[in-house]
């Protein structure tokens, strides 16, 4: 998986990120350095194109991987560069303002600040924690990435957590932000760590959490919601089209009604999309792929080509 790999405090080597780094790429990926200073080593994966943006400054640096939706990419990386200033000034403050720029913009992001002469780290997560990413303490060192296989290669002792497994098995997931490596836990959705590159301490606070009970409580008739829901959710599509000026948009059809919504609202609003399943031998495992009928007249409706993905390689159109 690409993104941002970092080693903090006592873990912080340039040497063993890079080895681990390596250990993530694929045939076309890339990977480089972010940053490389006493306490906090940062680095990236991620094929030609990826969105990682970095901003470097004499006090620290700032990155942003993902994307950010219905804003102005030149007002992101300004308001980027002012969080990242401020950070190398007053952690406290910059954290506070990191959480409010965050709850504001749509996304799937993860904002990096890096402050070594300060000797601390902010990560903020976009509200739904749509881009995961996972931490390992250890000691006096931390070390953070969006693959856990990156913590894993990185060597010493790493037990198997049982009680996730037992959730895995039985669920399907293991619940809340356990892993299935003992002393891995996810950064929970909605939240932000402050670390101390010094002690390794980690501070992880929750800045927005979704209000259910709330919503539920409103009393509108069906009909209200549905014409408060269909134009936003189009406008969301629209602004993930623009945001990928030219990048590839692809839909994966899995067989339910959340990925064909997705695919009607880009052709709702005018996006140039490709929709892909894949063929298992049960059509019960996707029941998209249980006939080249239903695959076309599936993508004409979107208005979008489909292809389809064989376990062995192999593609088709349908």
């Amino acid at each position: 998986m690409p993104g941002i790999a970092l080693l903090a405090g006592a873990e912080a080597d340039s040497t063993r990120l890079l080895a681990a780094l390596r250990t993530l790429r694929l045939p076309r990926y890339q990977y480089g350095l972010i940053g490389v200073d006493a306490g906090l080593v940062a680095g990236w994966a991620g094929h030609a194109g990826y969105p990682i943006e970095v901003i470097r400054f004499p006090d620290g640096w700032a990155a942003l991987e993902g994307a950010i939706y219905g804003s102005a990419p030149d007002a992101v990386v300004d308001a980027v560069r002012r969080m990242g200033h401020a950070f190398s000034v007053n952690p406290t403050e910059a954290r506070d303002a990191a959480e409010r720029w965050a709850a504001s913009v749509d996304g799937d992001f993860l904002l990096v600040l890096g402050a070594p002469k300060c000797k601390r780290l902010l990560i903020v997560g976009d509200p739904l924690g749509r881009l995961s990413l996972f931490v390992r303490r250890k000691g006096r060192g931390v070390a953070l990435a969006r693959e856990v296989k990156f913590l894993r290669v990185l060597g010493g002792r790493m037990d198997a957590d049982k009680l996730a497994y037992a959730q895995m098995l039985v669920i399907g997931w293991p619940l809340g932000n356990r892993t299935l490596l003992d002393g891995v836990v996810r950064m929970a959705p909605g939240s932000s760590l402050l670390i101390d590159l010094e002690t390794g301490e980690v501070s992880q606070r929750q800045y927005y959490q979704m209000d259910f009970e709330t919503l539920q409580q409103r009393r509108r008739s069906f009909n209200e919601c549905l014409g408060e829901l269909v134009p936003a959710f189009v406008e969301t599509c629209a602004a993930q089209a623009r945001w990928a000026r030219g990048r590839p948009l692809i839909v994966s059809l899995s067989g339910g009604l959340d990925s064909r919504a997705v695919a009607a609202g880009f052709k709702c609003a005018d996006a140039d999309q490709t929709t892909v399943t894949f063929a298992m031998q049960s059509a019960r495992m996707n029941p998209m792929s249980r006939s080249p009928r239903r695959l076309r007249a599936c993508s004409a409706c979107h208005g979008a080509a489909i292809s389809l993905m064989h376990p062995h390689g192999r593609s088709a159109n349908a």
